[in-house]
């Protein structure tokens, strides 16, 4: 038998809804849209940065940093990769359709971490343990196919509404489908638990730990 002595940890995903200004055509591409911003200089213009992005379950110690917690948007950019075209939706009046559907099925794609999103979200049923009769069982699988139904009822409802808010704001702007796991690269948590989208005008985070 052997017993690992060395750090241990559950892996975790996640998936992202990421809105862009532009859909990405290459990596680079991806880069400027997701990491770049402006600041002011002391030249009196505007310069672009690209900020190194922070693994935040990296330990920390007052003079001491376990590992290297820091790593250059270039690398977590090509880790994301450009999406393919099935993970890519124009906002658009025309192509509110298509944006209620790809919104919802990310909505049922994973497991909601945020619970202020899941607003009117639908109670689980009630769970039965052990032994149960055919009636119990019957009847168990009749709560949960009614609980699905009402899963796809609130998911399109929410897609709808973030739909048209987007399209009200953000015409000829693109969602993107993005995923991130803890363990899939050398960047750790970066990607997954960092704040990688922050300078992106509108992201949600779903969970599927």
């Amino acid at each position: 038998m052997k017993i690992r002595t060395g750090f241990v940890s559950n892996s975790s995903s996640s998936s992202f809804l990421v809105l862009l200004d532009e859909r990405p055509k290459d990596v680079n591409h991806l880069r400027k849209l997701i990491f770049s911003h402006t600041v002011f200089s002391s030249k009196g213009d505007f310069k672009e940065v690209y900020e190194e992005i922070h693994d935040p379950y990296l330990s920390h110690s007052d003079d001491l940093v376990e590992g290297k917690d820091f790593f250059t948007t270039k690398a977590a950019a090509k880790y994301l990769g450009v999406p393919k075209e099935e993970r890519v939706c124009l906002v658009s009046q025309d192509n509110k359709k298509n944006m209620i559907k790809f919104i919802a099925d990310s909505l049922m794609f994973v497991n909601i971490e945020d619970k202020l999103l899941a607003v009117g979200y639908p109670p689980y049923p009630k769970a039965t343990y052990g032994i149960r009769t055919p009636e119990e069982s019957k009847e168990s699988n009749k709560k949960w196919i009614e609980f699905h139904k009402l899963e796809k009822k609130w998911a399109r409802t929410y897609a709808k509404f973030l739909a048209e808010m987007l399209i009200q704001q953000d015409t000829g702007k693109y969602l993107c489908k993005f995923r991130a796991s803890d363990n899939d690269s050398a960047l750790g948590s970066t990607v997954e638990h960092g704040d990688t989208f922050k300078n992106c005008s509108f992201w949600l985070r779903f969970s599927q730990h």
